[in-house]
């Protein structure tokens, strides 16, 4: 039996060692059916010539300028969408791909729910792979904020349905894609995922999570990993941009609640004395009301 057709996009930028792991991973998957492109988003580093040069089996394509994360990822997947794929899997760069078998677990939930447009598996973090870092999103249109689900002692087993999934391992049907659309690419960094999922979700498709299958991802849980300054800018920003976007949605007391999260996020960075990111975040907010879109201050 043929197996449907998996194209694979992974974005690369400056990050010769995750991504050297993430491939070695991915290329011990059985699956037999499946293209991986890699897409170096405009590194200035020489890693992605010495990734193309090690990984042959792996169709390199190089942007020359670094088009932010939803920019690059629809790259690879463009390329991918016009081989005719049947799925698309898009893998950040620093996942781990733990179980052989993954890929072919994911496509036969795929197959068996057809009113599934996105798909996760279970997120752990690396290397302490004992921890889960995603299992449910949940987006509150009161606030215009996306955030994971609070970890339950037991994890229901199956699906899980989500209000948004983050970028990190997401499967989706080929036709969903082409339907719907890919990224939006006016974010630059950051709740790219909760439009698409928002998109995907008000197009009728159901946005899943497979608790019985797994990836680990690398990823700081210390406070001080997410109050630098291109974070805050980013995501202070682009909460305006959503919460603009999507203003028939969103509570009229956003401003309210906006300034809440904003006294308390800078509260956070100056606690921990991270001026940097107190800047980022009032330098996101000004850029987000005057309609700023696409690359902004940073990186």
């Amino acid at each position: 039996m043929t197996r449907p057709h998996v194209g694979i996009s992974i974005v690369t930028w400056n990050n010769y060692a995750d991504t050297r792991e993430c491939l070695d991973s991915l290329l011990d998957v059985s699956y037999p059916n499946v293209d991986v492109v890699l897409v170096d988003n405009g590194s200035t580093d020489g890693s992605g010539d010495r990734l193309e040069e090690e990984y042959p089996s792996v169709d390199v394509v190089h942007t020359g300028e670094n088009l932010g994360y939803a920019g690059g990822m629809n790259v690879g997947t463009r390329e991918v969408l016009e081989r005719g794929v049947d799925y698309v899997w898009q893998l950040n760069n620093d996942v781990v791909v733990p179980d052989e078998s993954l890929l072919t677990d994911l496509v036969e939930t795929m197959e068996a729910n057809p009113n599934v447009g996105m798909l996760t598996p279970l997120v752990k973090e690396y290397p302490n792979t004992d921890t889960v870092w995603f299992w449910k999103g949940s987006l509150d249109w009161q606030t215009g904020n996306a955030d994971h689900a609070a970890v339950p002692s037991s994890i229901p087993e199956g699906l899980v349905f989500n209000d948004y999934i983050p970028n990190c391992s997401l499967l989706f049907p080929a036709d969903v894609l082409e339907s719907v659309g890919l990224l939006p690419e006016d974010y630059f960094l950051y709740y790219d995922d909760v439009e698409h999922a928002v998109r995907i979700a008000a197009a009728g498709y159901d946005l899943a999570t497979d608790t019985t299958t797994e990836i680990y991802h690398k990823e700081s849980k210390s406070s001080k990993g997410e109050l630098g300054a291109m974070y805050s800018y980013y995501r202070a920003r682009n909460m305006v941009v959503f919460a603009r976007k999507f203003r028939d949605r969103v509570s009229d007391l956003f401003p309210l609640f906006f300034a809440r999260w904003l006294v308390k996020q800078t509260g956070i960075r100056t606690y921990y004395r991270r001026s940097g990111g107190v800047r980022g975040l009032f330098e996101g907010v000004a850029d987000g009301l005057r309609g700023k879109v696409g690359r902004g201050r940073y990186p």
